[in-house]
Order: structure tokens, then sequence, then C-alpha cells
């Protein structure tokens, strides 16, 4: 989501959800923090470095480690007990909330494992209310949900120092995708194992591969090449990240990259864009980081979908609109016709704007939700919104 791997905090957390109108009472964070008798090296360095996590976590008076464990088998290190021990604090959470023993109203889970379903029915039967809060498709499923953009991710875990991320380290990608010609200066981070490839990271955040046989030199963390964008590379499962493929000379840029226009959002991650060479696609992408008839960037190759790297331009320039990632609270003043029709709904200031709800609600008047931009008018001010929530009910645990 955001281009890198970090861990989320408590006060983010709580800062996260306030956008969508949770109030967090309590946290409850799940890891493999503990480990067999006879721990190998290589778990011994795992929780060595999940140690400072597990401390800031432990140091928080409102929040508590549900501690799973840490194994090895044939090689591969395997979490245990971790989703049993979330499936059994949401039963109890549940339980406390139900017999009154709990301020709190509805419990949010950050997770969009789906083997943590039973215990959200569960909850259910007890009246509870279980939000799934990903930035997957988690809308698709039954029961409340919430879709976590760029500044939920941003809170929750922190901004690196001297970087993007999120949308706008895409939008760095593109700048030097669509500019192959001029060279930049990239710092080994690691070779990656069995491909023989050198992962390099640019100053903005921006990382990409070259093989180490390019770079006719020894490759040391932290050493810095000077090197051309050449394409695109969205690994072997078609990465929820994308990086640039790079070389030491300057080429043509591979015809794999196309640019189209931003048509119109359907769903909270999907958005239609209009390719000239391909049609319209639906392709996933990140709430409120484009409308249209902004410019984007496609990727193509053979067998595999399109994929949206992201987009030619900053929305920010086309709204006026402070954080378009940053959900705002939106009131259904008038009945939709049908599910999942468009509404007339009022945000927290008075201005009246038109709601695209959740796909099965037949919104209706006074049912809140989360929502961000998908459409502005020519001077920059919004008109349509999208709900990044089911109907949002309660406070949270």
């Amino acid at each position: 989501m955001l281009g890198e791997r970090r861990y989320p905090n408590v006060e983010g957390i709580k800062k996260a959800l306030d956008s969508y109108g949770f109030e967090v009472t309590n946290v409850f964070a799940a890891l493999a923090v503990d480990t067999g008798p006879h721990p190998s090296t290589r778990i011994k360095e795992c929780l060595k470095t999940s140690k400072v996590y597990v401390d800031r976590i432990e140091a928080a008076p409102d929040a508590t480690m549900l501690r799973g464990r840490l194994v090895e088998r044939d090689g591969a290190l395997e979490e245990k007990l971790v989703d049993v021990l979330c499936a059994l604090r949401v039963f109890r959470c549940a339980t406390e909330i139900a017999n009154g023993d709990s301020k709190a109203e509805a419990i949010v889970v950050l997770s969009e494992d789906v083997d943590l379903s039973p215990a959200y029915e569960l909850a259910a039967e007890y009246g509870v209310p279980v939000y799934a809060a990903s930035n997957e498709t988690v809308y698709s499923r039954r029961g409340p949900w919430l879709i976590l953009g760029d500044s939920a991710y941003l809170n929750m875990c922190g901004r690196s120092l001297g970087s993007e991320q999120g949308h706008e380290r895409r939008l760095a990608l593109v700048n030097q995708l669509l500019t192959p010609t001029e060279s930049r200066s990239f710092a080994v981070r690691y070779r990656e194992t069995g491909s023989g490839q050198v992962v390099l990271r640019h100053r903005t955040g921006v990382e990409g591969v070259v093989q180490a046989s390019s770079l006719r030199a020894a490759v040391l963390p932290g050493q810095r090449f000077t090197l051309y964008p050449v394409g695109i590379d969205l690994g072997a499962t078609w990465n929820a990240f994308p990086r640039l493929s790079l070389d030491v000379r300057a080429s043509a840029v591979g015809a794999t990259l196309l640019e189209g226009t931003v048509d119109s959002w359907v769903e909270p991650t999907r958005v239609v864009v209009d390719v000239p060479t391909i049609g319209k696609k639906t392709l996933g992408f990140t709430p409120g980081t484009v409308v249209p008839p902004m410019k984007v960037l496609i990727a193509t190759a053979p067998g595999r979908r399109p994929y949206l790297i992201g987009s030619v331009e900053k929305l920010q320039d086309r709204l006026n609109w402070r954080d378009p990632t940053r959900p705002r609270s939106v009131t259904v003043t008038r009945s939709g016709r049908s599910a999942g029709s468009l509404v007339s709904a009022e945000l927290g200031n008075g201005l009246e704007v038109t709601l695209l709800p959740p796909r099965g609600d037949v919104a209706r008047p006074g049912t809140k939700y989360a929502a961000v931009p998908i459409q502005a008018d020519d001077d920059g001010e919004v008109t349509h919104l999208i709900a990044v929530s089911s109907a949002l009910e309660a406070t949270c645990n």
C-alpha cells in the first residue's frame, strides 16, 4: 500500500479510525513473538527485530499484545496461533459489549483475513458489529467494512523521512518512467535470492531492480549507481506495488506501458479507465487518488490483466480538498431509487454532494458513510463522493 513494510502504532490507529467516525477505546495487536525452547538463529534474529515493536505496544496503557508463536519448518518461518488469538479476542470483546461490561459499541479488525469471518458472524449474533478494515475488497463480503486508504496507513505507520509513500510514490515512479533519458542515483538495498537482481532505492522511495551483471562492480548495501528507467517490474505475482526496471544505459521504455484516461469510479477500489488501444478497463486502484478525466499510466503484458501503475498528475492540483485520501463523514439526505444508486448527501460543512453508496445499499436519509471524492467540477469543487465504508453505526473497540 505504502510501498514498504511498516508496523502500525497505537496512536496512529486511533488517528486513522477517527476519520471514519470511530473513537478507539482499546487496541489489541497479534504477532508471533514467542517461540519454542530451542529456537534457531534465524528465529532469534526475527524476534530481536520484532521486540522493539512488541515493547512499544506493551508500553501503551490502552493496548494489549496477543502473543503468537514463531516456528521454523523445512526452512520456512511460520506464524502459529495468531488467527486463533484474533478470533478469540473478537468473541471476548463481543461478549463484553453485549453484557454491558465494555463502553465500546463495535469492533474494528485491521485485517482482510477471511478466516476470521466466523468470529464476525458470532459477534453479529450478539448484536455487535465487526468492521473488517483493509485496502482490499472487503466490501464484497457480508457484514460491516472499511476501506483504508493512504491517509489511514500513513497515520497508522508513520511517514519515512525523506521519501514519498503510497500514491505519492507511484506519482514519482510514473514521472521517472515518463522521463527515461534522465538518469538518477539509486542506492543498493539488497540482492534478491534466486533472481540475480539487485534491488535499489531512489531518494523519493521509488525502488527498482537491475541485473547484478549489468553493474560490473561489487554490489554492497548503500553503494550508489547512476541508472535509467527502462521499464516496469511487477514481479511474478503482479505485485501490489510496482518497481522500476533499471539499466546503466538509457533506452526506450517498453511498449507495454500505455496512457489512459480515468472515466469513472464504480467501487471503492475499482476505477474505469479508457485506454485508446484496448478500450475501457475496470482496474484496481487506491481510493481518493484520481478523478475523471485525469491521465494514468497502465502496464500490460501477455496473459495478464492490465495494471494501473499510477497517475500522471497530482490529484490535489485538481481539487479544492486538502487530503482526498482521508475520508469525511457524509449523511444521506434523499433515498436512493435502487441498491447502489446515486443519492443526495450532505457533508459536515453543509455542502450538498452526490454519493455513490455501497452497491448493495438502498441508502436512506440519515444514514452516515465515510467517503472520498471521485468527481469535481472545472473549478475543483467536489461534486461526487464514493462510500469507503458500510453504513456507520457505532464507535469502536
